[in-house]
């Protein structure tokens, strides 16, 4: 027989599980040494967004929609900084297939989008260093655990 659990603890399980993915890639982002780890990371908050939002009706408290709103900061940033990596990839590649002489222009453009893509890592550090502090786990896991609506929005924000 299988157990029945409710679309609340369900919801519970699912939040826990992709909150803990989306973190995973938190030390390797800060690093900067796996090139992976930027897309990885905001495939996962994509999830957990999504999640966010299937479960709302289950969670509806203030403190669940701060928790969405910080995801989301973070999904923004991740996805500013991996367009610029995809399009610097894309223009590498076509600047390859052109002549030398024709290359110049896009050496240009690669620098000037080098130079965004730093400025867009400083605002995912930020972003993972907001993360840090803002203790998205405990804050879950007390969204989460607590029993009724009222409760929710008593539980602490920090």
């Amino acid at each position: 027989m299988v157990e029945e659990i409710s679309f609340r603890e369900y919801g519970a399980s699912i939040l826990r599980e992709r909150l803990e993915k989306m973190l995973s890639f938190r030390e390797a982002l800060l690093r900067g040494d796996d090139v992976e780890a930027l897309h990885d990371m905001r495939v996962a908050s994509r999830r957990l967004r999504a999640a966010l939002t299937v479960f709302t009706p289950a969670f509806q408290s203030e403190h669940y929609r701060q928790l969405e709103e910080e995801v989301k900061n973070v999904t923004t940033a991740l996805g500013e900084a991996r367009d610029l990596d995809v399009m610097m990839e894309e223009m590498q590649r076509m600047k390859l297939k052109l002549p030398a002489e024709q290359q110049g222009g896009i050496g240009r453009l690669l620098a000037f989008k080098r130079e965004q893509r730093d400025r867009a890592q400083t605002q995912v550090i930020k972003a993972l260093q907001h993360l840090e502090g803002a203790h998205l786990e405990r804050r879950l896991s007390q969204i989460i655990g607590l029993n009724s609506e009222a409760e929710g929005e008593s539980a602490p924000n920090s």
